[in-house]
């Protein structure tokens, strides 16, 4: 199988023709919604014309076929007789030669016969699959961790894309996320989380937390609340805030399409993450006018972030979910600081309810101020004979974030608390707010360098210890 893009999927025929069968992929933000199958020809062939280039000093053009095999005969020989002075045998034997496949004319023509449509449950996994003409070519139900139970199909035609909507490899038996691959008969990884030091408390080998009716993980990479949610028969409001930990006037903020929290239209998809919905997040503000969905990454170096912004390469919407960035973040001491003060707000009334949630703000000031501070924190230090720069208020991922909002809400077992901290790299920040009206969005932008980025730092905390 060829991956040339995350949108193609191309199969070489076996045979040496050139023939080429391919699946192109379309999606709605991460959702697999389409797909067509078709067929091209002459892969890996070359035109006669090819052959022959231009030399750049003027001599005879330059045969490639020819020189390319004299280079490959050189390489050869040097094999040959590495074999020979350390006496291994048997000597291997070559049989390259300048055969090639020329063809006269390469179109690149492809044909699209056939187009179907995924018809997904609320954990993307594809229960339908419809063809062109609307009649069901697959039909597909899964237990709980992911193996098929019931696979109906009318035709020879089977889609690899089952559960979670990830690939389904029929000849290890495993389903590929990106990171690594699940076992689905035995609910387990094949290796271990990259993200494991994010979960001291499981095995990094478990799928979602041993909860795969709640939870997704996107690419292998630790487990995430899904970002939507298809409602069902008999759902309403109350039940869809206890089964994610949002509460009721959260979901309602976020979606603009309820005007009863007790008449839900069945089929109707909702927003259940607040913490990875960068245009209706409910608090902590840094929203992107112009793209809602975040995508989770590992930052290692915190200065990552604002370099990337600098030079335009950075996720739009990052949702940080491991690395050393993060840890930066989480044991700085303003964090630390604002993290207290927001579980004392959640337990004060001694209890702890699924989906109460609470944010705070935090300024450092402008930037004279702080160098100001950190040069008088350091000359404190030395004059004690200590390291003038250990827990210095500077020394921290303060120039690279700045002012930020932090939010803390209760998950649905009650127990837990996902705790994130917004923040957003705008022109107008990078120049300490010296300049007004210069920021510039991502989308409406011909170049990307210094085009606002949107960043959330994300993770769990355990209050009852």
């Amino acid at each position: 199988m060829l991956y040339p893009s995350g949108m193609l999927v191309a199969r070489p025929a076996a045979d040496g023709t050139g023939a080429l069968s391919y699946t192109k992929h379309y999606f709605a933000g991460s959702q697999r919604v389409s797909s067509k199958i078709g067929t091209t020809s002459n892969l890996g062939k070359f035109l006669q014309d090819w052959t022959l280039i231009e030399n750049s000093s003027g001599g005879a053009p330059i045969n490639l076929v020819s020189t390319s095999h004299n280079q490959l005969t050189v390489a050869e020989t040097g094999v040959t007789h590495v074999y020979t002075q350390f006496g291994i045998t048997p000597t291997p034997t070559f049989s390259s030669n300048t055969a090639f496949l020329p063809v006269s004319v390469f179109t690149g023509t492809a044909t699209e016969n056939e187009a179907f449509w995924f018809h997904p449950d609320h954990l993307g996994s594809s229960n339908y699959i419809t063809n062109y003409v609307g009649d069901v070519s697959q039909h597909m139900e899964y237990f709980a961790f992911g193996e098929t139970f019931v696979e109906e199909h009318k035709n020879s035609h089977n889609s690899p894309f089952l559960y979670n909507g990830k690939e389904f490899d029929s000849e290890s038996g495993y389903t590929y996320y990106g990171a690594r691959y699940l076992d689905m008969r035995y609910n387990i990884w094949t290796s271990t989380d990259p993200l494991m030091e994010m979960f001291p408390s499981m095995s990094p080998y478990n799928y979602c937390m041993l909860n795969p009716l709640k939870y997704i993980d996107p690419d292998g990479r630790g487990p995430g609340d899904p970002t939507h949610y298809k409602v069902q028969k008999g759902d309403n409001l109350t039940k869809i805030s206890k089964k994610f930990g949002v509460s009721i006037p959260d979901l309602m903020g976020m979606n603009y399409n309820i005007h009863d929290k007790d008449k839900l239209k069945i089929g109707q998809v909702l927003r259940v993450n607040t913490e990875a919905d960068f245009e209706r997040n409910p608090r902590g503000g840094y929203q992107n006018p112009e793209n809602s969905v975040g995508k989770e990454c590992v930052v290692n170096n915190i200065a990552e972030v604002g370099v990337g912004f600098v030079a335009g390469v950075t996720i739009e919407n990052a949702i940080v979910i491991g690395g050393d960035g993060l840890k930066s973040v989480q044991n700085w001491k303003e964090v630390k600081k604002k993290v207290n003060e927001l579980i004392n707000m959640a337990s004060d009334d001694g209890r702890l309810i699924p989906g109460e949630a609470y944010s705070l703000p935090f300024s450092p000031g402008d930037l004279p101020s702080n160098i100001k501070k950190g040069f008088k924190e350091a000359w404190e230090k030395v004059k004690n004979g200590e390291n003038p720069w250990k827990d210095n208020s500077q020394n921290s991922p303060i120039h690279i974030i700045g002012s930020f909002s932090i939010s803390l809400r209760v998950n649905s077992d009650g127990q837990t608390a996902t705790v994130c901290v917004y923040d957003s790299k705008t022109f107008n920040s990078f120049t300490d707010n010296k300049t007004n009206g210069g920021n510039r969005g991502r989308n409406s932008s011909t170049l990307p360098m210094l085009t606002s980025t949107y960043q959330r730092y994300l993770w769990n905390i355990n209050l009852k210890k």
